[in-house]
């Protein structure tokens, strides 16, 4: 294979805006998944979120469409860092050892993200229900952590 081709200006343009706008849904969901663990469902407010973030409460709307599509995004958000945090857990042989070494890897990811798991496990936001597209891609894509 030869050397791949130059992105142009075009394409270095948009590898750039997506990084940003990575790095802005990050930090929105962090500031989400603060305020949920330390202030409780009630301080999830879009202009709270906006005004914690250092943005306008219109960025939020473009990136989620409403307050439910950030919890939403926010429970895909809680699986996917629970998974990977499984997912790093070395695998053995022995599923009861492998299955041992879980255990503590499942509740460090409790501790660590609190609000993650408050609405992925124990309903943390009165009213919200995930869509089935969202449970859906929160299920696991492989067996690799389930056994």
């Amino acid at each position: 294979m030869g050397t791949p081709a130059p992105l142009g200006l075009q394409g270095a343009y948009a590898r750039g805006h997506r990084s940003n706008y990575d790095e802005l849904r990050t930090r929105l969901l962090d500031v989400a998944n603060d305020l949920l663990a330390k202030a409780g469902p009630e301080s999830l407010t879009v202009r709270r979120i906006a005004a914690e973030a250092g943005c306008s409460t219109q960025v939020i709307y473009t990136m989620f469409g409403s307050k439910e599509g950030l919890a939403e995004a926010l429970y895909l958000e809680g699986f996917e860092r629970f998974r990977r945090r499984l997912e790093a857990v070395p695998k053995r042989d022995d599923p009861l050892e492998h299955l041992s070494l879980l255990g503590p890897a499942y509740r460090e990811a409790a501790l660590a993200e609190p609000g993650y798991y408050s609405l992925m496990f124990e309903r943390a936001i009165p009213g919200f229900v995930p869509s089935e597209r969202a449970r859906t891609l929160a299920r696991p894509r492989s067996t690799s952590w389930t056994g």
